[in-house]
């Protein structure tokens, strides 16, 4: 008969195995997000075209195009913050319930567990830091950086006389790339590390 160590090693295990899951299946829903964003993206950028109105680039539509792009990306990561809020409320709740089932389960002897309310448990999550930074600090930053990303992307564009194309290939990146090679997967990966890291 194995012992109550093994037996919460065992169940310590297996939850694990299963929020990694968890993990990789909030990760789909928040890429999923940011890539509704990618085709509003390019149409502000089209919409916005610098060379559209003189045939060459003015600062005027380049300001009024970035202007657009800051507001479609702060809707995305307001969307993605809401949604991973939402989660990780979710989440807390089922971790204290698995924990203090686990334990009364696998020890002999009766516990008296006095779990704490799901508001107490986000806001404990939302309290502690992790990798230096509070959770609303890493979703400002992931805002940011985006914003800065695609905004960089189009500047360069301005800045080199380039068309159209070449700048929504530079911020959307290349079909025969999967669109790995542009700005935006940048931020998707950073918006997946954020994911990972806050259920972990």
């Amino acid at each position: 008969m194995a012992t109550a160590n093994e037996t919460l090693l065992d169940a310590s295990i297996k939850h694990s195995i299963g929020l990694q899951r968890y993990s990789a299946g909030v990760v789909k829903q928040i890429i999923a997000l940011l890539n509704k964003v990618d085709d509003d993206l390019v149409k502000q950028i089209l919409k916005f075209d610098p060379t559209a109105v003189s045939g060459s680039y003015s600062r005027a539509r380049l300001e009024k195009l970035l202007e657009a792009v800051r507001a479609v990306s702060g809707e995305a990561y307001a969307a993605v913050k809401k949604e991973l809020t939402g989660e990780l409320k979710g989440l807390a709740v089922h971790e204290a319930d698995f924990q203090a089932r686990m334990i009364t389960s696998s020890i002999p002897i009766q516990l008296d567990i006095v779990k704490p309310s799901a508001s107490q448990l986000y806001a404990a999550v939302k309290a502690r830091p992790f990798q230096g930074r509070f959770l609303s600090q890493w979703f400002d930053g992931l805002e940011q950086g985006a914003q800065q990303r695609v905004a960089s992307a189009i500047k360069i564009g301005f800045v080199e006389g380039e068309s159209i194309d070449k700048i929504i290939r530079r911020v959307r990146g290349t079909r025969s790339q999967q669109f790995r090679d542009g700005a935006l997967e940048i931020n998707r990966r950073g918006a997946q590390g954020v994911v990972r890291t806050a259920i972990s």
